[in-house]
């Protein structure tokens, strides 16, 4: 019998091909005693006959196709029910692993027996909808492993302000997520992956890696980005709701920090300034929330903008501008120390990013 299930969600996705390139990247992977299952939730398209196609060379693979459309978080939730292997992957339908993330994460949960699951901390590699690479900095993580004991992760996600795994590559050990019925509560939300980590470490560790596993792809229609802004701020509600009653009120001023941060960083209209400055103006009367220091929005727009100039999206001259008005209507200063380390930090390390990007494309 196999010891791990890597299940497939998906949602009419036959038109993309983005299905195809994810179960190939799964039959690809280098540990091969795994069951794969994609679970069909009530799509409308030909997902089936894709399917069926790699069933007839691959007899690993099954298909499962519901009766209904139960959610993205519903039919999530029915491969965990469903699950019978020592280990269960739940996979996205436009998303790609990379051959060595099953065998990774067997081997993490294998030395690690009171960790609950194993995932991939932030993206180091993202893709676009033509399937171009991209890769992202591994933040402050130095360890290629982390283990975060028993309580230990929810407060490193406060001490930083959020989530920081990605949901398709985390691989869960189904006896101990069965344990306490561990589920995913569509109910909130986009949020409810981090929820479930933050009520998972509760009770076991929790292993992050850090090196690239997978490829996470951005693209108009994902359930993030088709969620507007104040929909992520509602689920992003739930969680606070979540830390206050389980006793972590000294965070809530970081974590609501995070939050309108995130909102800010949804907008890709300008000006920035005016457009924060009305979303501000927003939160406050929906949740009463207010940032505690406007130094981290102006450091923020500012990265944007190194951002745009290493990409030659604008030039030097509009960051000053922009720089400018920042000063005339936030009121809020930010030393040249701090300015230049963020220019180092988002233009000069962000050029030699893309670089290495195009490079690892080719």
């Amino acid at each position: 019998m196999s010891r791990v299930t890597v299940a497939i969600c998906t949602y009419k996705e036959a038109h993309s091909g983005y299905l195809e390139q994810s179960i190939q990247s799964v039959i690809e992977q280098t540990y091969k005693d795994l069951k794969i299952i994609v679970y069909d939730d009530a799509s409308p398209d030909n997902t089936e006959g894709i399917v069926y196609k790699f069933m007839e060379k691959d007899k690993r693979i099954s298909y499962v196709k519901n009766e209904k459309n139960l959610g993205l978080f519903g039919n999530f939730n029915k491969v965990l029910d469903c699950c019978d292997t020592e280990y269960v992957v739940v996979f996205h339908d436009d998303d790609v692993m990379l051959p060595h993330m099953v065998e990774t994460e067997v081997k993490e949960l294998d030395i690690h027996p009171n960790a609950v699951m194993c995932g991939q901390m932030y993206c180091p590699i993202t893709m676009d909808e033509n399937n171009k690479s991209e890769i992202h900095p591994k933040y402050s993580y130095t360890k290629d492993v982390t283990v975060f004991e028993q309580g230990r992760l929810i407060e490193e996600n406060l001490n930083r302000g959020g989530n920081v795994f990605c949901c398709p590559s985390v691989m869960f050990r189904t006896q101990k997520i069965n344990e306490f019925n561990l589920r995913f509560k569509g109910e909130i939300g986009n949020a409810a992956d981090w929820l479930l980590w933050l009520e998972a470490n509760k009770s076991y560790e929790i292993i992050g890696i850090s090196n690239p596993i997978m490829k996470y792809r951005n693209h108009s229609n994902t359930t993030t980005n088709r969620t507007n802004i104040f929909g992520m701020c509602d689920t992003h509600y739930q969680i606070e709701i979540w830390l206050l009653r389980n006793g972590y009120e000294r965070y809530m001023q970081k974590i609501r920090d995070n939050f309108i941060l995130s909102a800010f960083s949804s907008l890709n209209n300008e000006p920035y300034v005016d457009s924060f400055l009305n979303l501000k103006k927003e939160l406050y009367s929906r949740y009463n929330w207010e940032i505690s220091d406007q130094s981290i929005i102006v450091k923020r727009i500012l990265a944007k903008e190194f951002i745009r100039i290493s990409k030659k999206e604008t030039s030097f001259s509009d960051y000053f501008k922009k720089r400018n008005l920042i000063k005339e209507k936030l009121g809020a200063k930010i030393g040249i120390i701090e300015e230049t380390m963020l220019f180092l930090k988002y233009f000069i390390a962000r050029s030699l990013i893309l670089k290495l990007s195009r490079l690892f494309h080719k």
